[in-house]
């Protein structure tokens, strides 16, 4: 909106379920939040919270979807064998989102989805995991010296530490600088349409903070500081705060050929761990398999997300979107062994 123009109301709604445990016999807690935006030059100034009958159809829609996607994935669900689901969260706000806690032999998994394939894209993941987690198993021997694999759940782990470190001071010092392998790394906005403000007013574009390599820092809004065009207004604290989800696509040209079996494969995290600490270390405890031996192992992995994203030998296999805790478009990471990792770049990897 053009500076000069008429202060504007906008009515933001947000409906969500948590379902809690999942199957059979569901105990659903739902809430509807609506809130009166106040925007002047494309900027949110204010707002109200006004009670959840005063939304009309609008909020009768979201209220809908969120119903519909929770009785898609509860029916789902029932079907696992694996995996028992203690959780479910369902979201209807910007967009769709959903996130299911899934209890396994090796641990809580998360699954999620996304817009509006949301319930069908949570319940393939769901699928995968049922069919592949098992009781783990002691790691295979000479593991270590096998290269490693990441797949995508465990590479967008790694690129949301990227992110965090990215986001910092790290930027400025590494601005301009080829650090990491030809990979291209691009945020997307999550809360506003594309090319739309957001509620600073700031464009709500892609952002590219990592190309070809090479860092480039994120642009920040003049007047909050805040990343610009990822900017949510939080009501309860009547200020605008840096947007709580991201989105990420990974890129590159340093493809190669899908592992063979002399390989070790990560293949989802387990919940449970603190995974970004504030001296910058990442801490994962994953799935893992040998396509060369049966059973499924533990490895807990701690690196500085740079240090490990610097180490990727190449990208591999599809591109595969995650929602979990953000949304990460990512084909699966090719790097070095565990041997190799700890002697290059100090990362730790041990089997459990």
């Amino acid at each position: 909106m053009p500076a000069g123009t008429d202060p504007v109301d906008e009515l933001r709604t947000t409906v969500t379920a948590v379902a809690s445990p999942v199957v059979r016999t569901a105990y659903v807690r739902r809430s509807t939040d609506l809130v009166l935006l106040s925007r002047d030059a494309a900027r949110v100034t204010g707002s109200v919270r006004l009670p959840a009958h005063r939304g009309g159809a609008p909020v009768e829609e979201r209220q809908q979807q969120v119903a519909e996607a929770l009785r898609a994935v509860v029916t789902g669900l029932v079907s696992c064998t694996s995996l028992r689901p203690q959780s479910l969260l369902v979201t209807a706000g910007a967009r769709l989102r959903m996130l299911a806690r899934l209890e396994s032999a090796a641990g809580p998994l998360l699954a999620g989805g996304s817009g509006p394939r949301a319930a069908t894209d949570l319940l393939a993941v769901v699928a995968g995991l049922d069919a592949a987690v098992e009781a783990p198993a002691e790691a295979p021997r000479g593991w270590r010296s096998r290269p490693l694999v990441l797949r995508p759940a465990v590479a967008a782990v790694l690129l949301t530490g990227v992110r965090l470190v990215l986001a910092g001071t790290a930027a400025t010092r590494l601005e301009g600088r080829r650090v990491l392998p030809p990979v291209t790394l691009t945020d997307r906005p999550t809360e506003h349409p594309e090319g739309a403000p957001d509620d600073a007013g700031q464009p709500a574009t892609a952002h590219t903070i990592v190309r070809e390599g090479r860092v480039r820092v994120f642009p920040v809004a003049p007047d909050t500081g805040l990343p610009s065009g990822r900017t949510l207004w939080r009501h309860e604290e009547r200020r605008p705060v840096a947007a709580p989800v991201h989105a990420l696509t990974l890129t590159g040209t340093v493809t190669v050929a899908e592992p063979g079996e002399d390989t070790v494969e990560l293949t989802a995290c387990v919940e449970g761990l603190r995974r970004y600490h504030p001296d910058g270390r990442l801490q994962m405890l994953c799935l893992a398999r040998s396509p060369a031996a049966s059973g499924a192992f533990l490895v807990a992995v701690q690196a500085r997300p740079l240090s490990l994203l610097r180490a990727v030998v190449g990208l591999t296999g599809d591109t595969v979107t995650t929602y979990t805790e953000h949304e990460i478009e990512t084909p699966s990471l090719v790097l070095p062994s565990a041997d190799e990792l700890t002697r290059k770049c100090h990362a730790l990897l041990s089997s459990l």
